[in-house]
């Protein structure tokens, strides 16, 4: 859940590993605006192109005054396809490891993991009381440079989306300890008659991921 992994981790500790949030982010800056090519978050490397396949880069926010914690809006908008998506790329806390095997360390990441996925359903569930969680799982790693998998969550109600009230569907989904060190989130939202998984999946694969 962007901008909330310090209150997720309090007294996560696992056999000698725990996790450290990073609180060095200022938490007041954010700055938004709309890039007029393609945009690349510098301290991951990750590259977002300004178009994928029926996809349009509309807006970056950057919510710290690092850019650590950044979110990248797309949309694509037509007559047999409306649909939001947003890519959010924040740190993930630090394991501190000490003298621990590699399998403690997974652990360790993968409680986070857990955690910060029930905080991005909460967050959902707080926000839009009316949407109902249908399906809770796991996605494929989109790319060679993580092992994955990742953490799915989807949603459908209805719900105010392209400026009127309507039924939709909207999905989480999050991978964890990208490159090491990194969260990525995709928010997608689209009418729930639309079929948007081709271009989710196209824009999982377009960006680049960082690699360990």
């Amino acid at each position: 859940m962007r901008g909330r992994t310090a209150a997720i981790l309090l007294g996560l500790i696992v056999s000698g590993c725990t996790a450290q949030p990073d609180n060095s982010a200022d938490s007041s800056h954010r700055r938004s605006f709309r890039p007029a090519g393609d945009y690349v978050h510098r301290l991951s490397g990750v590259h977002f192109p300004r178009s994928v396949g029926r996809l349009q880069l509309v807006e970056i926010t950057e919510y710290d005054s690092k850019a650590s914690d950044v979110g990248v809006g797309y949309n694509v908008f037509q007559r047999d396809l409306q649909a939001a998506f947003t890519v959010y790329v924040y740190p993930a806390p630090d394991i501190v490891s000490i003298g621990s095997p590699r399998n403690v360390i997974r652990q360790t990441r993968n409680t986070f993991c857990e955690r910060e996925l029930q905080g991005i359903e909460q967050s959902i569930e707080s926000a839009h009381p009316q949407m109902r969680l249908v399906a809770h799982g796991e996605i494929a790693s989109p790319s060679s440079n993580f092992e994955g998998p990742g953490r799915r969550l989807v949603y459908r109600g209805t719900d105010v989306f392209a400026g009127r009230q309507q039924a939709v569907r909207s999905e989480a989904d999050l991978f964890c300890y990208v490159g090491g060190k990194w969260l990525i989130s995709f928010r997608t939202t689209a009418r729930a008659s639309d079929e948007y998984r081709d271009q989710l999946d196209l824009l999982m694969r377009s960006i680049a991921w960082p690699a360990e």
